[in-house]
């Protein structure tokens, strides 16, 4: 297995799975600012859904910042959400909707996958390149 193929799959897998895995961190209890958004203006972006914008007010108290959220489709809606220091600008729904998590499990598996063969490729070349040991 040529080394640019070996170095492209763990890239990709590492990538897409990660991808996965940060959609999925709104399920883990304790991570993040709570708070809630309330919106202001909803609307449907191309190739993405609905989003609303609103202002994120943390539960711990602080000024209110302007964010982006996701699964929610109504204005002047008060919602439940977290927020996370990757994505300043965008409030994630707790608990999660079930779109969220179902666009995440498969990027994460798919992910995986690939982390697995590519590395389960490159065992299987090396293994073929080893000289063999007396005895065996």
């Amino acid at each position: 297995m040529r080394k640019s193929a070996v170095v492209g799959g763990l890239v990709l897998g590492l990538l897409v799975m990660g991808i996965g895995v940060l959609g999925l961190v709104p399920l883990v209890p304790g991570l993040g600012t709570p708070g809630r958004v309330t919106t202001t203006d909803c609307g449907t972006l191309p190739k993405h859904g609905p989003t609303c914008w609103g202002e994120f007010t943390p539960d711990g108290g602080g000024p209110p910042r302007a964010v982006s959220i996701d699964d929610v489709d109504e204005d002047d809606a008060t919602v439940s959400a977290r927020m996370y220091p990757w994505a300043p600008d965008q409030a994630f729904r707790t608990p999660p909707g079930v779109r969220a998590v179902i666009g995440s499990i498969p990027l994460t598996v798919i992910g995986g996958t690939l982390l697995a063969i590519t590395i389960g490729r490159l065992v299987r070349d090396r293994r073929r390149r080893a000289p063999a040991e007396p005895g065996r």
